[in-house]
C-alpha cells in the first residue's frame, strides 16, 4: 500500500505531464476565417485546463499572399502588412493567456514565408517562445506536419483515405527508423472538412479541420464543426463547437482588424473580445478520445448493453470507435452508421473496459 507521500508524488507527476494543443488551418488574413470560433475554443481550454505547455499550429496559420486567384477579394486590406500584424497579435495573445511554447509549422499558404511575409529569424529573436518549422515531433511523441501529400487538395479532402493512411504509415516508419525513437502517431491538417481519427497498430492518425469558411456554403457542402485537440501523455481531449454564422465571422474579423491597428491592448484582452462579439459562443463540447489497445482485437467481439448481447465483427467494432472518437457521442455514432443505440453503446462500453484492463498508453 502506497504512503500519502508516494500518492502525492504520483499526483504531482500526473499534473506535470506535457499538455500540447493542436490547431488546424487558421488562415489569418482571410475575412472568411472563423477566428471567433478559434478564440472561443481557446477560451474554453483555458477555463478547463490548469496549464498548456505547447501550442502547435499545423500550417496555413496565415492565408498567404497571391497563392490562388480567388484569394484577393477575401483578404484583409493591405494584406501583407496586416497578416504580419495579425501574427504578432496571435503570438502576444497566447503569451498573455497561456505562457506556452508556440510552434508554427509552415504550410502551403506559407510556402513563400521566409521570403516575403515575415523575417523568421527576427521574429524568433523577438518572441523567444516561438519556433517556425516544416515538421515537428512534440513532447508526447507525435509527428506533426501540415499535409501528408502535396497532391491532396485540402478543400476537397474529408477523411483519411487508404492512400493517405498508407503514405502516413510510410512516413512514420521512416521517421522512427531514422530517429531511433518510437512515435505515437501523426497529427496533420490541410483538410477543410471534418475531424478524423484512425487508430491502427497502436498508432493514432489525426486530421484536424480548418477554420476557413467558404462564401458559397450550402447545406450540402457545409463544413464540419471546428475543433482543437489537446493531448497529454495518456489522454486526448477534443474541444469542438458549431461554426458561427458567416455574417458574424466577417463582422468579428473586421472589428478585430481595427483593434489590432488602433488599440492593441483591447485586441489582447480575450475576455473583452468574446464579450463584444455579436454572437453567443454556443456549446463548446469536450470529450476524451479512446486510446488504441495493446495487442489488438479478435475477429468477432461479444458485447453487452442493457441486458442485450451482440456479436460484432472487428471491422465494425473499430469503425464504431473511430466515429465515437470523432464525435464523442454514442447517439451520433448510431445515426451515422445506421446501427442501434444499444449496439453503439455496447461497443463503447466494451472498449473502455478493455482499455482500462490492459492499461493502454500511447
Amino acid at each position: 500500500m502506497s504512503s500519502p507521500l508516494q500518492r502525492k508524488e504520483k499526483e504531482s507527476l500526473k499534473e506535470d505531464k506535457p499538455r500540447v494543443v493542436y490547431v488546424g488551418d487558421l488562415h489569418l488574413g482571410n475575412y472568411y476565417a472563423d477566428i471567433l470560433s478559434f478564440l472561443q475554443l481557446l477560451h474554453e481550454i483555458k477555463k478547463r485546463e490548469k496549464k498548456v505547455d505547447e501550442i502547435v499550429f499545423l500550417g496555413d496559420f496565415l492565408d498567404g499572399l497571391d497563392k490562388y486567384s480567388t484569394q484577393n477579394y477575401k483578404q484583409f486590406p493591405e494584406t501583407l502588412n496586416m497578416q504580419r500584424e495579425a501574427l504578432k497579435w496571435l503570438v502576444e495573445l497566447i503569451e498573455m493567456e497561456f505562457q506556452a511554447k508556440i510552434v508554427f509549422i509552415l504550410g502551403n499558404h506559407e510556402s513563400d514565408f521566409r521570403g516575403s511575409l515575415v523575417d523568421v529569424e527576427l521574429f524568433e529573436y523577438r518572441y523567444r517562445n516561438v519556433k517556425f518549422v516544416r515538421e515537428y515531433v512534440d513532447k508526447n511523441g507525435f509527428y506533426c506536419l501540415h499535409m501528408i501529400s502535396p497532391r491532396l487538395r485540402g478543400s476537397a479532402q474529408v477523411f483519411w483515405t487508404p492512400e493517405m493512411l498508407n503514405r502516413a504509415k510510410s512516413i512514420l516508419m521512416s521517421k522512427e527508423q531514422g530517429g531511433g525513437r518510437k512515435l505515437s502517431g501523426i497529427i496533420t491538417a490541410h483538410v477543410h472538412k471534418g475531424l478524423s481519427l484512425v487508430q491502427q497498430s497502436s498508432k493514432l492518425f489525426i486530421l484536424l479541420p480548418s477554420f476557413l469558411r467558404s462564401p458559397y456554403e450550402t447545406a450540402e457542402n457545409m463544413m464540419y464543426d471546428p475543433s482543437i485537440l489537446l493531448i497529454n501523455e495518456n489522454e486526448i481531449h477534443i474541444y469542438s463547437k458549431s461554426f458561427n454564422e458567416l455574417d458574424v465571422v466577417k463582422d468579428f474579423n473586421a472589428r478585430l482588424l481595427s483593434l489590432i491597428q488602433e488599440d492593441r491592448e483591447k485586441a489582447l484582452d480575450l475576455e473583452l473580445l468574446l464579450r463584444n462579439a455579436s454572437s453567443e459562443p454556443g456549446n463548446c463540447d469536450e470529450w476524451s478520445c479512446l486510446r488504441p489497445l495493446k495487442g489488438g482485437l479478435p475477429e468477432v467481439v461479444e458485447v453487452e448493453y442493457c441486458n442485450r448481447r451482440f456479436r460484432v465483427g472487428k471491422e465494425l467494432y473499430e469503425k464504431i470507435i473511430h466515429y465515437y472518437n470523432a464525435t464523442g457521442s454514442g447517439e451520433k455514432v448510431a445515426r451515422e452508421l445506421g446501427i442501434s443505440r444499444n449496439l453503439a453503446y455496447g461497443v463503447i462500453k466494451d472498449f473502455k473496459s478493455r482499455m482500462h484492463n490492459n492499461n493502454s498508453t500511447w
